[in-house]
């Protein structure tokens, strides 16, 4: 993030504002957010933090942030540039009750009868049960996903945002496949991988780079190891380009050699899949038609029991530990997508420690179809 918010204080009033709306359409005025990107995407304050965070919404004054002790100076960095005007702390890692001091913001706000919405998912079980504790007469609402819901549609510069984060993608994608060859580590690839998105703007993920071989790449979401790429392998790598927060993922896999007739006849499957996924994102498609779509061809190519229960999921921004944003591009899903949304799509096929092989793009959604913010062959490629 650069020095100065990445929106203006309108900008951040104009999505508070929306967010009361739906509270009041939901029969509530007052509640209490938790989930990192959902508090930065309304006031600017974001960063990985310590401890719980939380933004109280009351009627009648503007929302106040409660933060651990050590995160005075961040709280500080906002105010008066967002709708926030206030904070309370609590003393920093463990000593303190954030639960408690949610409680005091409240104050006279609560009482018998009153119901609060909070996103219980973003709450430590012993925070939460503190807060029913210190609360003991007012009732709980869940909004779980419902600031993920108003987020989905982009504004024409958080689209800005989001084409300069699937740059920093492209040139991290196209500078470790570059780099792929016998004899070099996981570890290399993703030291490239990073670097190369730092010197191109990029910021610090929500989620780490994973890069893996042969048949680490049967096992997700571990980072890298220091295993030796051999000839025949394929590398998956999966990363995001990252501006102001907002995060462009990819997907891809790379062939140093020929593979084996599976892989092989998985890789093309994984190419057909993908490129009807893409084709079908126009308005009024659902998230659910894509998905059946690309199922469709890896069940004729004998790999759909093995598919990943998801073709996608909307981004945008993101702090950690996540960057999906909370829409999910799957089976049975009735969302129609809309200009001006974006998500992350693709085909990916697992073998549980054996191999993975997937190809994706990040992909706006345009009044007459879409445009992919990352340009990179997504493939699968060989080398």
């Amino acid at each position: 993030m650069t020095a100065a918010l990445p929106f203006t204080r309108e900008d951040y009033g104009g999505r508070m504002e929306a967010f009361r709306t739906g509270l009041r359409a939901r029969g509530l005025e007052t509640a209490i957010v938790t989930a990192a990107s959902n508090i930065c995407y309304l006031t600017g304050y974001g960063h990985k933090g310590a401890g719980l965070r939380a933004l109280v919404v009351t009627p009648g004054r503007d929302p106040a942030l409660v933060v651990s002790d050590i995160e005075v100076g961040n709280a500080e960095a906002i105010l008066g540039k967002s709708p926030v005007s206030s904070y309370k702390t609590y003393l920093s890692y463990g000593v303190g009750s954030p639960a408690r001091t949610v409680a005091d913001v409240l104050g006279a706000k609560t009482g018998k009868g009153l119901e609060i919405g909070i996103e219980p998912q973003s709450w430590p079980a012993g925070d939460l049960d503190a807060l029913r504790a210190a609360l003991p007469d007012t009732k709980f609402a869940s909004i779980a996903g419902m600031i993920n819901r108003q987020r989905l549609v982009k504004t024409p510069i958080e689209l800005d945002y989001l084409r300069r984060a699937a740059a920093v993608a492209d040139h991290a994608s196209t500078a470790t496949v570059a780099a792929m060859r016998p004899g070099v580590s996981e570890g290399h690839l993703a030291a490239i991988a990073m670097t190369t998105m730092i010197e191109h703007g990029g910021e610090y993920q929500a989620g780490w780079p994973n890069v893996k071989s042969g048949p680490t790449s049967g096992i997700v979401h571990t980072g890298w190891t220091d295993r030796m790429i051999e000839q025949g392998d394929h590398i998956y790598v999966e990363l995001a380009g990252v501006f102001n927060y907002y995060h462009a993922p990819i997907w891809r896999t790379a062939f140093v050699g020929k593979p084996d007739d599976e892989r092989r006849r998985c890789a093309d499957a994984i190419g057909r899949a993908s490129d009807a996924g893409l084709a079908a994102v126009r308005p009024g498609t659902t998230c659910g038609e894509i998905h059946r779509i690309q199922k469709a061809i890896l069940d004729e190519a004998g790999f759909g029991e093995h598919m990943l229960k998801l073709s996608g999921y909307s981004v945008g921004l993101a702090l950690p530990p996540s960057w999906m944003e909370g829409t999910t591009v799957g089976p049975g899903s009735d969302l129609a997508l809309e200009p001006r949304m974006v998500f992350h799509l693709g085909a990916y096929v697992l073998i549980p420690g054996r191999w993975a092989i997937a190809a994706s793009q990040t992909v706006g959604v345009t009044a007459n179809g879409h445009e992919n913010l990352t340009k990179t062959e997504k493939g699968p490629l060989f080398l």
